[in-house]
């Protein structure tokens, strides 16, 4: 597989291990907020196309096991090991968590899997503390400017 293949993966290229990890995150993160929402519904609805409907009827099937035990979950996702696989499903679950209002519980199945496949991604959760922090920065730096003016 070229570099470009593997940049180009599509869902419908996974195998069977990264498929039902797929999945068990996409059922992971539809239940954090206890409800499907419609965007939800449409972005499986998009999984489902893409994947091939008979491949994600048995994927979602089989995945209802592994959302009910945490290590297993684990084990399915630490063994995604192909890169181009990783950003496929890390982009399926983003759009899915992104069809509604991303709940905060939701981002943490998106950080988490984030970390465990060493992903480089924006910061999801960049909130006002985050601001303040960035404006404390600048405010210390102005400070520094004015104690070097101040020195001259």
């Amino acid at each position: 597989m070229t570099d470009k293949d593997a940049k180009d993966l599509t869902l419908d290229q996974l195998n069977d291990q990264e498929a039902l990890a797929l999945m068990a995150l996409a059922r992971q993160i539809i239940a954090m907020d206890g409800r499907l929402s419609e965007g939800e519904r449409d972005a499986l609805e998009d999984i489902a196309a893409a994947m091939g409907t008979e491949r994600y009827d048995e994927m979602i099937e089989r995945s209802a096991q592994l959302v009910d035990s945490e290590e297993a979950l684990e084990r399915y996702v630490g063994a995604v090991d192909r890169q181009a696989a990783r950003e496929a499903i890390y982009g399926a679950l983003f759009d899915l968590a992104a069809n509604c209002s991303m709940d905060p519980t939701e981002l943490d199945v998106l950080e988490w899997v984030a970390e465990e496949w060493d992903l480089e991604v924006q910061d999801l959760d960049r909130d006002e503390d985050d601001d303040a922090d960035s404006d404390d920065d600048e405010e210390e730096d102005d400070d520094e400017e004015e104690d070097d003016d101040d020195e001259a």
